[in-house]
């Protein structure tokens, strides 16, 4: 599992290079692959997340941010006890989310490090289809693409912003992003990005495999393997650790 994450796309100017024609939009975006220390679970990890919301929503005029507990499913790597998704809607949000939370959140920081030992990454998604989750847990689907010789990132983004039409217009459920590193690892790999799905529920995916079975991809598939090579899906659990974003 590590591999998806281990070799992501570090984006320094994502912003700077996006389309004016792309139809998606742009958050930041962090990951966190955490590991119980002995003696902790899920609970005690619940218990600081009842502080970190109290912090959130008295300091809610220093940026807004949502987070999503992401556990495995199936993954034969398994990894990480679960992973910390978090989203800021912009720059600025995330600017001063940041440098509030380095200021002010010492405290509730030192309560999530007795939980959990972490390692973390931050960069950019592309919203090319956004669609809210369903219910309190929704399945949520990563893997790590990378670009075929003479592909460029921009042409990827304009591939998925078609698809996404077809698949609204096919009525098929859920939403998807690609995330871009920024920051976090050591080894950086300026030809890979991630694709993050989802169907919204578990009830929704199963809606769009009976579809699929009806539909034809074969013209949308075709371009993809001419773009990019992918990992399999690995999938988690999903399921909001704050108040969502609106």
């Amino acid at each position: 599992m590590k591999k998806i994450f281990i070799a992501l796309f570090a984006f320094f100017s994502v912003l700077a290079y996006s389309d004016n024609h792309e139809k998606g939009t742009w958050v930041a975006a962090e990951y966190h692959f955490c590991n119980f220390n002995e003696g902790q679970d899920v609970d005690d990890l619940l218990r600081v997340v009842g502080k970190f919301n109290k912090f959130l929503d008295e300091h809610a005029d220093k940026g807004q941010y949502d987070a999503v507990l992401l556990q495995e499913v199936y993954d034969v790597d398994n990894d990480w006890d679960y992973v910390w998704s978090g989203h800021w809607p912009s720059n600025e949000d995330m600017a001063n989310g940041m440098q509030n939370w380095v200021e002010n959140g010492g405290s509730i920081q030192k309560e999530f490090d007795k939980v959990s030992s972490c390692s973390a990454i931050r960069g950019y998604q592309y919203i090319y289809n956004n669609s809210a989750p369903e219910g309190k847990v929704w399945p949520v689907q990563y893997r790590s693409c990378s670009l075929k010789e003479g592909a460029s990132h921009q042409a990827v983004r304009d591939l998925y912003d078609r698809a996404a039409e077809k698949w609204s217009d096919d009525g098929l459920k859920g939403g998807g992003r690609l995330f871009y590193q920024q920051l976090g690892s050591v080894e950086h790999n300026w030809d890979n990005y991630t694709q993050v799905v989802s169907p919204g529920s578990f009830a929704n995916e199963a809606v769009n495999r009976a579809l699929l079975d009806e539909l034809d991809y074969s013209g949308i598939n075709a371009e993809w393997a001419e773009l990019v090579d992918c990992t399999p899906y690995v999938l988690y659990a999903g399921s909001y650790l704050t108040k969502p974003l609106d």
